[in-house]
């Protein structure tokens, strides 16, 4: 039982301190142990491929690498994203799987939002065709429609919403812009005729 305390102990301290060498405190087994986590909780912290490097054991080296690699693509994914940049990130240079596929998915949803945002800028139904995900693609085009009902005053084209909720709130903005522009004609032109 002593012994047992005095090993955690010493776990303890070698990962409050990051400092793999309160391990060698451990004996066999438990100093290989003490020392892998010490290293995955120093990779998680550096964010560097090579402390993951220094685990021995396979699972949990892989799974640093996983995590310290997705980190990675995190902050290349928001530093290309704050700076507005289009840095190429190549996918094909993480070695874990999980990484690598979790890097496709996060570019495409990056090439998807794009193109979602250049679709409501310019009003263009053409620019959601693009758009990987088949979800996404009818919200563009939903939202294009709407969009473009909205700038015509022209409630006709809210026929083309697939979304029933999105429909009855485009039919409901758009018929309120009708409505509110039939009464200010009337205020206008002081007619009753346009309230019919």
């Amino acid at each position: 039982m002593k012994q047992v305390c005095i090993e955690q102990s010493n776990l303890s301290l070698a990962l409050s301190e990051n400092d793999p060498l309160k391990c060698d405190m451990i004996p066999l087994t438990g100093a290989v142990e003490c020392r892998d986590q010490v290293y995955y909780q120093i990779a998680q912290i550096s964010q560097k491929l090579e402390d993951c490097k220094m685990i021995t054991g396979t699972g949990l080296l892989e799974k640093c690498t996983q995590e310290v690699e997705i980190k990675i693509l995190k902050g290349q994914l928001k530093q290309n994203q704050d700076s507005k940049s289009s840095n190429t990130i190549d996918c094909e240079d993480f070695k874990n799987v999980i990484a690598k596929e979790q890097c496709q998915f996060d570019l495409r949803l990056v090439g998807d939002q794009t193109q979602l945002k250049n679709a409501l800028e310019n009003q263009s139904s053409e620019s959601c065709e693009s758009i990987s995900s088949t979800n996404l693609k009818q919200d563009c085009y939903d939202a294009v429609y709407f969009s473009r009902a909205k700038s015509q005053t022209n409630i006709e084209v809210c026929n083309n919403i697939v979304n029933s909720d999105m429909k009855d709130h485009c039919k409901a903005t758009i018929g309120d812009f009708s409505d509110s522009s039939l009464f200010e004609k009337a205020i206008i032109e002081q007619s009753t005729k346009f309230c019919e």
